[in-house]
């Protein structure tokens, strides 16, 4: 069903089939030492890997969010719009150094993973980077404050950031509670559109807490219908896809299929959701692979 066409003796496919995996955090070279890759340049990467969809997280900013609309939106590629935002949860202001001496930090306890799911999506992202930036004082990086983020909430996912995130960090410095108390607070402002990141690099800094997230993942759901949280997720991505202005503008009037959800299951606390796009003429395009 999802086969692709093949050139007439020869064995070589004419067009690689779709891939089964989304990049949900991409850096462009808008995100200054940290991506190298110009907007233009990932639309053509992700057209040739035949990706549905790609989403950019560049950090502390939405300078190249426009033009990956465009760019992505011409490859027919779906531009998911987000952003890596460092988050000042204020909750480490008291501490010291060893000689009684207050310690003196950079606001900013990890960074989280921001992606648009509506208009109003957007639009809280607009005024989070702005915020973070304008709040800053001249001396600090870009960032904004847990509190900040709880008012400009509506139609984001989030993601917990991986390494770099707060509630890892935590975990790392051995304060489980404060990690803890930090994914309490995120629960409280996203819901069910928080999702607690596993990363697999072979890493050391992500093997050795792993652990710890599974146990935080499974404490966060625990008390959970997780048959309705499903039947719930399937119905907010499905209306995400069919009605966000940005997907149809890119996906170019292809509808969800409802029926066409393939695998939904909990595991470990982490929802791994695979469902595809139909389109006529273009077959079956598989969309994001893992969410969780």
């Amino acid at each position: 069903m999802n086969a692709p066409t093949r050139l007439p003796n020869s064995g070589q496919p004419a067009t690689p089939p779709r891939a089964r995996f989304v990049h949900l955090k991409v850096h462009s070279a808008y995100s200054l030492l940290e991506g190298a890759l110009p907007i233009g340049k990932l639309a053509k990467l992700a057209a040739a890997y035949n990706f549905p969809a790609l989403g950019l997280t560049d950090t502390n900013n939405l300078y190249g969010a426009l033009e990956f609309s465009d760019k992505l939106a011409e490859s027919g590629i779906q531009p998911i719009i987000g952003v890596t935002l460092t988050i000042d949860f204020e909750d480490r202001r008291n501490e010291g150094t060893g000689s009684g001496v207050p310690a003196v930090r950079q606001p900013g306890d990890g960074n989280i993973a921001l992606l648009a799911m509506s208009d109003a999506g957007y639009a809280s992202l607009m005024k989070l980077v702005s915020r973070a930036h304008l709040d800053a004082a001249d001396v600090e990086t870009a960032h904004t404050t847990a509190a900040v983020l709880a008012a400009h909430a509506e139609g984001l996912i989030a993601l917990t950031g991986g390494p770099d995130g707060p509630i890892d960090r935590a975990l790392r410095d051995g304060q489980n509670a404060l990690a803890e108390g930090r994914l309490d607070r995120l629960k409280a402002m996203f819901g069910d559109r928080l999702y607690v990141e596993l990363q697999r690099h072979g890493l050391r800094a992500e093997q050795d807490i792993e652990p710890e997230l599974i146990k935080l993942d499974v404490s966060l759901t625990r008390n959970i219908d997780t048959d309705a949280m499903r039947r719930a997720l399937a119905s907010a991505l499905i209306a995400f896809a069919a009605n966000s202005l940005l997907c149809r503008r890119a996906l170019g009037g292809h509808v969800i299929d409802a029926a066409s959800f393939s695998t939904i299951r909990l595991a470990s606390g982490a929802i791994t959701l695979l469902f595809v796009v139909r389109s006529t003429g273009r077959g079956v395009i598989p969309m994001s692979g893992s969410w969780g």
